[in-house]
């Protein structure tokens, strides 16, 4: 009879080993369920995405409330994040931790620069529309377009406007192929604005003379620059440059060919204005500044006087202007500008320079109105290249050679020669407007026409 088998001895029950990648110290105050702060993977995925849930609600809210009748958006918006959030929650208990998280660090950012692209585009749509209202209420100005398209999802808002028109009661209408403004999510009070393509403008004709005067059309070929401005929609700063500028007849080329009138053209010109935040108090605040420079501008004859023509050419190399407006900014019309001149206001020109064929001129000063509404005022002028200038009229019959070298001798002694003796004399003359005549020194050298301002 065989003996009985003897069990098989046990080993004593150890704790399973933990390696030293594996390896975790434990905080009874997170991972005890008896504790306030026990922290659980899942329920704080849910906290989260309860967040996300409300925070689109909200913006469904402020959907409804900027653009009431995008409710298409509105739905398309809703269901997709609200399916996305619903699946991500109904499932998260029976995915690895690592999907769990990979879900919640994607769909965050995509519910936020989603919902909020779209805010802003409803936004600035509501913007457009209601801009475009307050422009035409009065029936003065007619807008229309072929197409208002919303683009740049989804860091930047980019409006498109395909064939605008804007048209004014009086006759004067702009009009473009294309305009395209955009500006970052992040910074939506600074915009870029681009016409890459020509664009017009047509000025209505004038009656004044026996032969009637046909439309002026001003056309760019080519036009980009930047806007800023405040929240309230007050413009503060505009920067542009326009490349190949044109101003001519826009119809009747016989009668242009009559009147020999040309054209007048610039290669660049290049514009910045600045409007201060707040509304100036009085005169010694300034209300607006201007920069302005023209290059290669070029004259039709008709537009010169011959001897200006002949002594200095119809090319104009460079114009610009530095000014500013004190005081606030008066409307173009005869009563605002009655209490802008008693206010004090005035013109300040900073910079004022003129480079037509050897001529340069340099000038500062200060205009105004006087109590007919026509300017009037006082500059100080440098003037180099003035003895080439004496010379081609001397040559063309426009001097008579004594007087042009009693000038010569004159200025000559007058100037001021570059102390590295490079470079022409430069004369320092003041210059004068007042009761419509222009002054260099004591002579009188023209008069400048009546100004209507009705």
């Amino acid at each position: 009879m065989s003996s009985p088998r003897k069990p098989f001895p046990r080993r004593p029950q150890t704790a399973p080993r933990r390696s030293k990648r594996s390896f975790k110290r434990s905080n009874p105050l997170i991972d005890d369920p008896t504790s306030p702060f026990a922290l659980d993977f899942d329920s704080l995925i849910h906290a989260v995405f309860a967040v996300i849930s409300a925070l689109v609600a909200g913006i469904v809210q402020i959907i409804r409330l900027v653009a009431p009748g995008a409710r298409q958006i509105v739905a398309i918006l809703t269901l997709g994040l609200g399916s996305a959030l619903l699946s991500a929650t109904k499932h998260s208990a029976k995915r690895p931790r690592a999907v769990r998280i990979g879900a919640l660090i994607v769909l965050t950012p995509l519910a936020l620069i989603g919902g909020g692209w779209t805010v802003v585009r409803l936004f600035v749509e509501k913007s457009v529309e209601n801009g475009i209202a307050a422009i035409t209420q009065d029936g003065e100005v007619s807008v229309s377009y072929r197409e208002l398209a919303f683009e740049g999802f989804p860091f930047v808002i980019r409006v498109r406007v395909d064939s605008p028109v804007v048209k004014r009661s009086g006759g004067i209408a702009w009009t473009s192929s294309t305009l395209v403004v955009q500006a970052p999510l992040w910074s939506l009070t600074e915009a870029k604005f681009e016409i890459p393509q020509s664009q017009k403008i047509t000025f209505p004709s004038v009656d004044r003379s026996p032969l009637p005067s046909p439309p002026l059309e001003f056309s760019i070929a080519d036009a980009r620059g930047d806007v800023q401005w405040l929240w309230s929609g007050q413009i503060t700063e505009v920067r542009a440059a326009l490349k190949k500028l044109t101003l001519g007849l826009a119809e009747a080329e016989q009668i242009a060919e009559a009147r020999n009138t040309g054209t007048l053209s610039a290669e660049t010109v290049f514009i910045t204005a600045k409007r201060p935040t707040t509304t100036p108090t009085d005169h010694t605040q300034p209300g607006l500044k201007i920069a302005f420079t023209a290059n290669a501008v070029s004259a039709p004859p008709a537009m010169l006087p011959p001897p200006a023509l002949s002594a200095l050419g119809g090319r104009i190399e460079a114009f610009g202007l530095q000014a500013q407006v004190m005081g606030e900014i008066p409307q173009i019309n005869s009563n605002s500008l009655a209490r802008w001149r008693q206010d004090g206001g005035a013109l300040e020109i900073g910079a004022f320079v003129l480079t037509w064929g050897p001529l340069a001129i340099h000038a500062q000063g200060t205009l105004a109105l006087d109590i007919d509404l026509q300017p009037e005022g006082a500059f100080s002028s440098h003037i180099a290249g003035f003895i080439p200038v004496i010379e081609t009229l001397a040559a063309i019959g426009q001097m008579k050679p004594k007087d042009a070298r009693n000038a010569k001798a004159i200025l000559t002694l007058a100037a001021h020669k570059p102390q590295d003796g490079v470079g022409q004399p430069t004369i320092s003359i003041p210059a004068t407007l007042q009761k419509r005549r222009f002054s260099l020194g004591p002579a009188i050298v023209g008069v400048a026409p009546f100004i209507s301002w009705q």
